[in-house]
């Protein structure tokens, strides 16, 4: 909206949304026609003077209609002359069903009255610059018992040290269904025991974003069970459909702890874990074989983040997800930050099999993805995209109608030579037959194995 006099008086009687940057005054007169006006959604980027603030929205013509409330200056406590205008306020909040405050804001007080509005569904609660402790009120956000009974959405500061006693809820609450943690403070022993609290008070979740900042000392690599121990009282929220664990440092997990992952939510439909990280080989253990997991037990499964260990499939791993695929509504896979193996793989025959099985799991419209960070240019890399490219090109045969995966493969690995051989024809450099090219193509692609009619190659070409 302009900061126009003129033209904001005669837009007034309409408008029902009003976002300002500029410092909120009372004695402003566009503010003052502002608050004469049937808002329903208000947004205070500068509150200046919090005790006017909140007295003006509480005297204003819309305080019962407003249903969207944005508080984002982070920048002030709670002084006491402002804490008893907030106190009087929120009891008029009557129809607000998303209310977005600074941490700071919220003495256990308030936060109880919060808990009291009938409508409302979605709270966000930022983090205070001023830092969330350093008010005279003390923070303990209780959830009463019959309290919050429309909420639906809840994004929580960071946590402090002490976080068990942070989020703190009286009862079970059976209506919250996405919830947002920030663990920037949470120690590593203690973040089983925050999850578990968690699990057993919102125990209809079914989106879980977490945020953390946990590292051993001394940079010790975590082993497999001890990451574990972290998720594992997560999994008795069966109506999980979203997950998110998001992290500084890489978290492994193994293929029978990913098992136990998706068996436990059945209901899973997107799962993102420690993404943009990018693991060493001895920081995960997962390999191709936790795929067929998800596969297995997760039907509505549409995106899958996560790092794997790359090794060439042995007999057991190959009968594990043979016969086995993600259901039509999937998407995408990205396994940005896995491991590829230090010897070069794609030298070897190891790697048609491998691509083979990873485009069998997924299904037409589907894609295969490694989203390295932009900087790394390293094998790991390169490798990768050598196999997610193969992959997607088996993917893009089968939609022609192309079923047999080698034949597949076949035809992928003629189009690279195709053009291969147009950029050496650019170069006008000297180049061996095409028989040759295409045989030295599928040995550097892993794809030796693969029975290739030169015939047929060349006359297609």
């Amino acid at each position: 909206m302009q900061n126009n006099g003129v033209l904001a008086q005669a837009m007034f009687p309409a408008v029902h949304t009003f976002r300002t940057g500029l410092l909120f005054d009372e004695s402003n007169p566009l503010h003052q026609n502002i608050l004469k006006s049937p808002l329903v959604d208000l947004k205070i980027a500068s509150a200046g003077c919090t005790q006017a603030v909140f007295r003006s929205i509480r005297t204003s013509d819309f305080v019962s209609g407003l249903t969207k409330l944005d508080f984002a200056d982070t920048s002030q406590n709670l002084v006491s002359s402002s804490y008893n205008e907030l106190k009087e306020l929120v009891p008029k909040l009557t129809s607000l069903r998303d209310l977005t405050i600074p941490s700071a804001w919220l003495p256990p007080a308030i936060f109880r009255r919060l808990s009291e509005i009938p409508a409302l569904e979605i709270l966000e609660i930022n983090t205070s610059n001023q830092g969330t402790h350093l008010s005279d009120f003390g923070y303990q956000f209780y959830f009463p018992v019959n309290g919050f009974l429309t909420l639906k959405s809840l994004a929580m500061p960071p946590y402090s040290p002490d976080a068990r006693s942070l989020l703190s809820p009286r009862s079970k609450n059976q209506c919250l269904e996405d919830l947002t943690l920030d663990f920037k403070y949470v120690a590593f022993a203690d973040a089983p025991d925050c999850l578990r609290q968690i699990s057993n008070s919102f125990i209809n979740l079914t989106t879980l974003y977490i945020r953390a900042w946990m590292r051993l000392a001394n940079d010790t690599l975590w082993g497999s069970p001890t990451a574990f121990s972290i998720l594992e009282p997560l999994l008795s929220l069966t109506k999980i459909s979203g997950f998110t664990f998001v992290n500084e440092w890489p978290l492994p997990l193994s293929d029978s702890e990913i098992g136990q992952i998706a068996q436990a939510w059945p209901e899973l439909e997107d799962f993102d874990f420690c993404p943009h990280i990018m693991y060493s080989k001895k920081q995960t253990i997962a390999t191709s074989t936790c795929l067929g997991s998800f596969a297995r037990y997760c039907p509505r499964l549409r995106t899958l983040s996560l790092a794997i260990n790359v090794q060439p499939l042995s007999d057991k791993s190959e009968c594990s997800i043979k016969n086995i695929a993600f259901s039509d509504r999937f998407s995408r896979l990205d396994v940005a930050g896995s491991v590829f193996p230090s010897s070069d793989l794609t030298n070897s025959s190891s790697l048609t099999p491998l691509a083979v099985s990873i485009a069998n799991l997924l299904p037409n419209g589907a894609s295969f993805q490694f989203l390295p960070d932009e900087d790394d240019d390293t094998r790991r890399s390169l490798n990768w995209k050598k196999l997610a490219d193969l992959v997607n090109g088996i993917l893009q045969e089968r939609l022609k109608g192309i079923r047999d995966p080698q034949e597949g493969v076949a035809n992928v690995v003629a189009k690279q030579v195709d053009e291969l051989e147009q950029l050496l024809s650019q170069l006008e450099i000297h180049r061996p037959s095409h028989n040759s090219t295409m045989e030295s193509v599928l040995c550097e692609l892993g794809a030796s194995d693969v029975d290739v009619d030169m015939t047929v190659a060349d006359s297609a070409a």
